[in-house]
């Protein structure tokens, strides 16, 4: 007769659960660290992308207001202005709206100051609500000498869409105005669409509390300075000469503020605070602004960012 022994499997002792258990926390938690980390970093790069967007959507707003200052604006009224106050300010007025958006404007297609005019003009229609001049709108009109023109502004109080045959027989879309007042105006005479609230008209730049400011509202955050100069072209030779930079143009007057070619922004802009950076330079200069860090404000990083833009309708 035979015996067959069985021998028995042993199982997990406690200790080797405890080592086991404790193997697969460490593991956890590694993993999570790694985890926890990547996304840490996503989110930081999603932050830092949207600040970047942000501060190119706020420089797209600055240039687009300086572009457009003086559009729509008779000679008569200061279309660029500034304080050179450091930081600085700066002032401008345009009947255009801000960046993306489309200003209603037009021209005329015929006179109607024969027998001291009338209250009505026909003007040029582009077939796109966003252009065209409509009912209830106030307007003004003015040649490219952007002299004003007697009875201006004038509301719109009803239009009549036609078709203007030219001298040569061509054919234009055309829109005939009815105004609420009688008015004198030649042909291809600019008309342009007024805000409904004309201090809309007036753009101010000014920096407070460390945020650069566009009518009250902050467009850039941790901006350290902001400074503004003007290419005045003194010679009318349209050669920029470091000379001809201006930082004050408070006394021009208007025949000379036509010589202003460009504006130039400086803005020093903050960074984050580390501890382990020392900014290289004790003193930054700025335009005509020089100013002292403390040791303390030496850990923040800064950068320097200038925007160099044409001033096309002060003229």
């Amino acid at each position: 007769m035979f015996y067959f022994k069985i021998k028995k499997r042993k199982g997990m002792t406690l200790v080797e659960l405890v080592i086991a258990l404790s193997i697969f926390a460490i593991l956890s938690l590694a993993v999570l660290e790694v985890f926890t980390r990547q996304l840490s970093t996503s989110v930081k790069q999603r932050g830092i992308s949207k600040l970047q967007t942000d501060f190119q959507s706020a420089l797209a707003l600055l240039r687009w207001d300086i572009l457009m200052a003086g559009y729509g604006i008779p000679s008569s009224q200061n279309p660029l202005n500034g304080t050179n106050s450091n930081p600085d300010v700066l002032s401008l007025r345009s009947v255009d709206p801000p960046v993306g958006g489309t200003g209603k404007w037009t021209f005329t297609l015929t006179s109607n100051s024969g027998a001291g005019g009338s209250n009505t003009i026909v003007v040029r229609r582009w077939n796109d609500a966003r252009v065209d001049i409509g009912r209830g709108d106030v307007i003004t009109a003015m040649p490219d000498t952007k002299t004003p023109i007697a009875g201006f502004p004038a509301r719109v109080t009803a239009l009549q869409n036609q078709v203007y045959i030219g001298p040569s027989g061509d054919t234009v879309p055309a829109t005939v105005l009815t105004l609420n007042k009688t008015v004198s105006v030649g042909k291809g005479i600019f008309v342009f669409a007024l805000p409904q609230n004309q201090n809309d008209m007036n753009i101010n730049y000014r920096l407070q509390n460390g945020q650069l400011l566009r009518n009250g509202l902050p467009v850039i955050n941790n901006v350290e300075d902001f400074e503004v100069a003007y290419w005045y072209d003194e010679n009318e030779n349209y050669q920029v000469d470091d000379r001809e930079w201006r930082w004050d143009i408070s006394n021009l007057s208007p025949t000379e503020r036509e010589k202003i070619r460009l504006v130039r922004i400086k803005m020093v802009v903050l960074g984050e605070r580390d501890m382990n950076y020392t900014y290289p330079h004790q003193n930054i200069k700025v335009e005509d602004h020089q100013y002292t860090l403390s040791q303390k404000d030496r850990h923040y990083r800064r950068r320097i960012y200038t925007i160099t833009t044409k001033v096309r309708n002060v003229r």
